[in-house]
């Protein structure tokens, strides 16, 4: 296994360069301390390792100055000799897509994709295979771009993060990146809602856990709800009360399965749901 993660600036042109932080030390040769991502990615190829992961934490944007700079090249981290090329499993994950900017964090935390990379990495990738739970190469990249998107949510539309997965090389779905502990259950981001959308401001959510059982769990105030919780089967239920449209109701063992789901509570049907309690 060989894990390639870069966090810093960078640029895109007609390839992805990334900028260590001693880039323009040379001022008649900038670009000599920039490094050739696509180039090194091609090297890679001769690497032993058959399982691969690549990891751009930087921004993809260009600028009028780099546009107008017919010099502009970087450096590979390695050679890529075709007769030495083996198969492998290779996936890139980007922190933005091309010409975007990937956000970091003022106050000294993780960038927003190392932390769901962190996240995902800890349990929020995994799927249930034979009875245990695996994080899968091919599957890393879109989790974490599924927990980004969650995040998003929160924020104004010019401070989206679009995250950029792809498969790269090789066949990505199979090979094993980590298997958690028996007995572990990875937890998974879930929000309440109600359908219609307008009914959420009067509901009440809650949840019970049914494999694994455990207690009702209800949300301290009234209106959307995001928490965390185990993956497996719950009840998920609103309560809406003394109102003229909307119902409480009960939806009976969802399934809740990492990264992260959106609940929907259907409360159409002025309809009073028994034995919610």
């Amino acid at each position: 296994m060989a894990v390639f993660y870069f966090c810093g600036h960078g640029l895109q042109k007609d390839v992805t360069l990334l900028l260590p932080e001693d880039f323009g030390s040379n001022k008649n040769a900038p670009w000599v301390k920039a490094i050739d991502f696509d180039a090194t990615y091609r090297g890679m190829s001769n690497c032993a390792a058959k399982s691969q992961y690549f990891i751009v934490d930087a921004c993809r944007q260009w600028t009028q100055g780099l546009l107008q700079d017919l010099n502009t090249s970087g450096v590979a981290l390695g050679r890529f000799d075709i007769r030495q090329q083996k198969s492998r499993t290779a996936p890139k994950l980007y922190g933005t897509s091309s010409g975007l900017a990937s956000f970091g964090d003022v106050s000294g935390k993780p960038s927003r994709l190392t932390a769901a990379l962190i996240a995902c990495l800890e349990g929020k990738a995994a799927e249930k295979e034979n009875g245990r739970w695996r994080i899968k190469v091919g599957k890393l990249g879109f989790a974490v771009r599924t927990m980004i998107q969650l995040g998003n949510r929160s924020l104004p539309e010019d401070q989206w993060q679009k995250v950029d997965p792809t498969i790269g090389e090789g066949s990505a779905g199979d090979r094993t990146l980590l298997v958690l502990p028996e007995g572990v259950h990875p937890r998974v981001l879930v929000e309440f809602g109600c359908d219609p959308t307008e009914a959420t401001q009067h509901a009440r959510f809650y949840y019970q856990g049914i494999r694994p059982a455990q207690p009702q769990c209800r949300a301290s105030c009234q209106g959307a709800w995001s928490t965390e919780v185990l993956a497996g089967y719950y009840d998920c239920g609103a309560t809406i009360e003394q109102h003229p449209l909307f119902a409480s109701n009960l939806m009976k063992e969802e399934p809740i399965n990492p990264p992260g789901r959106p609940v929907s509570v259907s409360v159409a049907a002025r309809r009073r749901t028994e034995g919610l309690e």
